[in-house]
């Protein structure tokens, strides 16, 4: 693992495994994720930063990717972000959303869900949390026909 990278470690690891040696891919879940408090990924507010380091490490590993493509990105990173932040309680987390989201629309203008998590963040929380409640469970169920597919 890389050290310097806070997020994404995991992600760096099999991303420099996979461009050396040939992989396969298994459509099935071969392992449970352990969630528990101490999990790094739960902390929400500063992942954004973590993941996007890991990218910028990606993206000197590969000169060949297009700028348009690593804005994209980006975009989507940032937006996916503020997305997970909109499901949370408090001023902090809705500062974060806020920032992630217009980070997004920086990157890609043209990106609707930068929009969408900008707006939301200005629901009230109980609204906002039922509707991230619902939206968390139709991308599940949408995910999980697409694995037995």
């Amino acid at each position: 693992f890389d050290s310097n990278l806070v997020h994404g470690e995991d992600l760096d690891m099999w991303r420099r495994i996979a461009r050396r040696y040939p992989f396969g891919f298994i459509n099935r879940g071969l392992a449970h994720i352990r969630v528990h408090e101490g999990n790094i990924s739960r902390e929400k507010l500063n992942a954004a930063d973590g993941l996007a380091k890991y990218l910028e490490k990606a993206f000197e590993d590969d000169a060949s990717l297009s700028t348009r493509f690593r804005r994209r990105v980006f975009s989507n990173l940032y937006s996916t972000m503020a997305y997970n932040l909109v499901g949370e309680n408090g001023q902090p987390a809705m500062q974060a959303a806020r920032q992630n989201a217009k980070l997004s629309m920086q990157y890609n203008p043209l990106n609707p869900h930068a929009y969408l998590a900008f707006i939301s963040t200005f629901i009230g929380s109980g609204t906002r949390k039922s509707l991230v409640a619902r939206w968390r469970f139709l991308r599940s169920a949408v995910m999980s026909q697409k694995r037995t597919n």
